[in-house]
């Protein structure tokens, strides 16, 4: 059983040779708010009565989870067999052999064969470039829809350091696991494992206030 992050555990992906790629700007603002929520704690244990105490104590808790639920988790993993878009919602297993092409504009978009067409998948905490230019590589991929992968990479070159090692980690896996074959059919999955904690932990913040 291969362990896919903290999203749960998925017996077709290997993850033996994982790379995790997140924004740098997630951790510094994630930073910053448990940082204020660590002062603030640290206030309300020593300037205010116990009862009161606790319950600012439960609603910083409640929030430096949802900065790390939000902020912080979500991502873009390239693994040996497969690519994972991890969001706050959902996360998405996408095989290599689905995988289509690799572009970069806002966010590392992956574009895969779903549903009979294609769909661009990106976590939002992925890296980026401020600015973006279609490749010739990507308006080719455009324009011929039944175009080989290998005829739609685009160029590295112009893109941030981040951006442009995700994107080439991941047209290096599909050209590793192109001659072994691999998966065609995305997997999505609900994050009930972090979705489910955090929603209890919003709800006593809550009620504990009208305790």
């Amino acid at each position: 059983m291969s362990r896919m992050g903290s999203t749960g555990t998925n017996r077709d992906v290997d993850d033996s040779d994982q790379q995790i790629f997140r924004s740098m700007s997630a951790w510094v603002y994630g930073g910053s708010v448990w940082a204020f929520c660590a002062l603030c704690a640290v206030l309300a244990v020593l300037q205010e009565p116990l009862g009161l105490a606790l319950k600012i104590l439960l609603v910083l808790g409640a929030v430096s989870l949802l900065t790390w639920m939000i902020l912080v988790r979500p991502h873009l993993g390239v693994l040996r067999d497969a690519v994972v878009v991890c969001n706050v919602w959902r996360t998405h297993v996408i095989p290599y052999g689905a995988v289509r092409y690799v572009r970069t504009r806002g966010l590392v978009e992956v574009i895969a064969s779903f549903d009979g067409g294609e769909r661009a998948f990106r976590s939002w905490n992925a890296p980026g470039n401020r600015a973006w230019n279609p490749s010739r590589g990507e308006v080719y991929a455009a324009t011929h829809p039944g175009a080989a992968r290998q005829s739609t990479r685009t160029s590295t070159g112009s893109l941030q350091p981040g951006s442009a090692l995700a994107q080439r980690t991941i047209e290096e896996r599909m050209d590793r696991v192109a001659d072994n074959g691999s998966g065609s059919t995305v997997t999505s999955v609900w994050n009930t494992s972090t979705l489910l904690p955090a929603g209890i932990a919003v709800l006593v913040s809550i009620a504990a206030w009208w305790l």
